[in-house]
């Protein structure tokens, strides 16, 4: 089973895009490279599925025939790059690599004035911790990578939808009642349990789950050495903290949002990618990539289709006009017409299937559901209330859109076209259609973030043209403590008094038993002289002094002592190590009415507490 779940694994994220990037000559950069193979084999092996479950051909000895003349076809592939010696490999990569990263810091020239270098030093220090901090931010990937390994799906949409889909997949047939939910993921995932032959084991199907949101790093990654501009580093940062905050563990708990975002991304990473390229033949080979991997968003999850309908038209604003100019010759157009219409295919037949089994009463649309479902959870107010109330769960990341704004007039000609098509208009989709889950707004996480990145670069370059201006070589140290100060100073407004008691009081609710701790604030919410017999640390969590009274249960004589006290009103007992006169006691106690049972928690500690409260 281990040997087959890894070739799934091969299969899944690997060999159809390896074969494919040789067919089609494929001369890009190595990050890249892994980046399309990544995707490519998602699309290929999604196709490759759906037709042969179509054919009643879905099963398991076809697909390892499959994977082995696969195998067979990579090798005839790349015969010659085999033979290469592997130190020759590793150390042309190393040197690429090393030489990528040095040409993030530049040597000043020689006849920049003296406050102009010190601008340019300033500017590579930015670099460095943008540089550190995205590197910071992969590390944290690892280990939640690390961490996701031999788990199994564990969020409810994962469980009772894409998984269910998957297995229905698995089993050879297609799912008639997924409404429009499109198949790419729960396809591949069905990819592990017919390698394995069984759809009981969920790991192998689950493992690729964070690899997702590293095809986003590696994407603005690979843009910020390409171009040389450590906006795309901030934007690591910026994405990660985005999605965390959208999706939370939904990013390796088996939903499809992350996935989503890589693929709306993949795209204009392709357009941006292309702008670098100088051959046309290459630069075609990546436009006409970028429509199937657009088609690849559309098979993802729904609002996918929104790239799909923008991609061809940012290809031509920001790609062939610019080549070609506003009348383009008839070979492009019949071209970019012949890829655009076999990349619609994709999505087409997925959704026209659909539309099909829905016009026969055999499926259902969620949209109209979700689009009402939404309105109801703000109470059915009026829609532009309703938009206000939406946006305002970013809290802080709706600091962004003013910022990218503000940034505009000087981002590139693609970053602002991006901006008007897609990071604007979207949210308001969101919020009208499916802002009930903050989840859904993930599709455009990673080009806010691409956006906010790159915005707050040209923010701080302004910045230090003005610190030339101000003759910065002639700055004494003494700037360095007062500038200290003067952020002290601005730190404690941000955070007076009332937001740090706040937060001490929010981080104590979480500690030892959280469950235990919300139920406790909530019932003795109106008792402010309730005193607790216990050793769980109720004073603390609930930060009311002299409400309890610090008991183990273990001694029986302290226990008729303690009770003698009219004072105390609750009991807060462990389910375990009582002493068992105390635990006949209080079973004699509740049977005639002295005490009565209030709550037991439900296991957010290691031991279990049962709360009592006292008839007096």
């Amino acid at each position: 089973m281990f040997v087959l779940g890894i070739f799934s694994l091969i299969q899944i994220v690997f060999l159809p895009g390896l074969i494919s990037l040789r067919l089609v000559r494929f001369r890009g950069s190595f990050w890249q490279g892994v980046i399309y193979i990544f995707a490519l084999s998602l699309l290929i092996n999604y196709c490759l599925v759906f037709l042969l479950t179509v054919l009643k051909l879905y099963s398991h000895g076809p697909v390892i025939l499959l994977f082995a003349a696969q195998v067979l076809w990579a090798i005839w592939l790349y015969w010659e790059d085999l033979h290469k010696p592997l130190l020759e490999v590793f150390q042309n990569l190393w040197d690429k690599s090393v030489s990528a990263l040095a040409g993030l810091f530049p040597t000043p020239a020689d006849d920049l004035s003296r406050s102009q270098k010190a601008g340019h030093y300033a500017f590579m220090l930015f670099t460095l911790i943008a540089l550190l901090l995205a590197f910071d931010r992969m590390g944290w990937l690892f280990g939640l990578f690390r961490d996701n390994l031999g788990t199994v799906f564990d969020g409810w949409d994962a469980v009772f939808s894409y998984n269910r889909w998957a297995e229905v997949w698995f089993g050879g047939r297609i799912p008639l009642d997924s409404r429009f939910y499109p198949q790419l993921i729960p396809i591949n995932w069905s990819l592990t349990y017919m390698f394995i032959g069984e759809a009981a084991v969920q790991l192998f199907a689950k493992s690729i789950m964070p690899l997702f949101m590293l095809g986003i790093f590696l994407q603005l990654f690979d843009l910020g050495i390409t171009f040389q501009q450590p906006g795309f580093f901030v934007a690591i940062i910026l994405v990660r903290a985005l999605l965390t905050r959208f999706i939370h563990t939904g990013i390796h708990n088996g939903l499809v949002d992350v996935a989503v975002a890589f693929f709306a991304l993949l795209p204009f990473y392709t357009i941006m990618k292309a702008q670098a390229v100088k051959t046309e033949t290459e630069k075609q080979i990546l436009w006409i990539l970028g429509f199937f991997f657009a088609a690849a968003a559309a098979v993802t999850k729904q609002p996918g289709v929104l790239i799909f309908v923008l991609y061809p038209l940012l290809v031509y604003i920001l790609l062939l006009r610019l080549d070609y100019g506003n009348g383009l010759n008839p070979p492009i157009w019949r071209k970019a017409l012949i890829w655009a219409t076999l990349a619609a295919l994709i999505p087409v037949s997925w959704y026209g299937f659909k539309l099909i089994l829905i016009s026969q009463g055999i499926d259902v649309s969620e949209v109209l559901d979700n689009a009402g479902f939404t309105a109801q959870s703000y109470g059915n107010v009026g829609l532009g209330s309703q938009i206000i109330q939406a946006l305002r769960k970013l809290d802080t990341y709706l600091i962004l859109f003013p910022l990218i704004l503000c940034a505009l007039p000087w981002l590139s000609s693609s970053v602002r076209w991006l901006v008007v098509l897609f990071i604007l208009p979207f949210p308001i989709v969101w919020a009208v259609m499916a802002s009930y889950d903050m989840r859904n707004l993930a599709l455009v996480a990673p080009a806010l973030a691409l956006a906010g990145g790159l915005s707050m670069e040209v923010l701080f370059r302004l910045f230090l043209r003005l610190l030339t201006v101000a003759k910065i070589e002639k700055w004494t140290s003494f700037l360095i403590p007062t500038a200290a100060l003067t952020g002290l100073l601005v730190l404690a407004y941000i955070y007076p008094d009332s937001r740090i008691r706040a937060a001490d009081s929010v981080a104590r609710q979480e500690v030892f038993s959280p469950s235990l701790n919300k139920d406790l604030r909530h019932l003795l919410a109106d008792e402010p002289n309730a005193l607790i017999l216990t050793y769980y640390p109720v004073a603390y969590v609930l930060e009311r002094e002299n409400s309890q009274v610090a008991f183990w249960y273990t001694n029986a004589q302290e226990f008729e002592h303690l009770m003698q006290n009219d004072k105390i009103t609750h009991l807060l007992v462990p389910a375990f190590n009582v002493h068992p006169e105390i635990a006949a006691q209080i079973e004699q106690w509740v049977n005639n009415g002295t005490l009565s049972f209030v709550l037991q928690d439900e296991g957010s500690t290691i031991i279990p507490f049962k709360l009592y409260v006292i008839n007096r």
